[in-house]
């Protein structure tokens, strides 16, 4: 893993403001290729039990990880991303450990996640921590693995 950023990472749990929506849709819109997902703010708007762990360098948002519980015990870690410019540079590392911190607090055993294969950081990251790969599939097309982690 690499080491921790330089940056503040603070968590909000739902309802998240609108400015909050904004800036998260937009981040979304510069760390992924597929930017043009237009239901992503009513999701972020209406998910029931919604956490977000968001990075920023002095003003400027850099980073979100999102998830939102998904049984009594396991809690899904559902979509995070960091500005390209700010990469390889631990905000991912920070913001994982944030959840998994809060996840833990609040009594959830496990997380999952998944990610397409052509995303490899964030498979290498994933591996990293300690997840374990549970399903690999094809959707919508694309490659899929699923990941699953004990956090005690």
């Amino acid at each position: 893993m690499r080491p921790t950023a330089v940056s503040t990472v603070i968590e909000l749990e739902a309802p998240l403001t609108q400015s909050t929506i904004a800036a998260v849709v937009s981040l979304y819109g510069t760390s992924f290729d597929d930017h043009t997902w237009t239901e992503l703010p009513n999701r972020l708007a209406t998910r029931d039990g919604l956490v977000a762990w968001l990075a920023y360098r002095g003003d400027a948002l850099v980073g979100f990880k999102l998830g939102y519980p998904s049984g009594d015990e396991v809690f899904y870690s559902w979509l995070g991303g960091v500005e390209p410019a700010h990469r390889r540079k631990g905000i991912a590392t920070d913001l994982m450990t944030a959840q998994h911190r809060w996840c833990a607090e609040q009594g959830y055993m496990r997380v999952w996640t998944r990610s397409l294969v052509r995303y490899e950081a964030m498979v290498s990251l994933n591996l990293a921590f300690g997840f374990m790969i549970t399903n690999r599939c094809e959707e919508r097309g694309q490659r899929a693995i699923y990941f699953e982690m004990q956090l005690t």
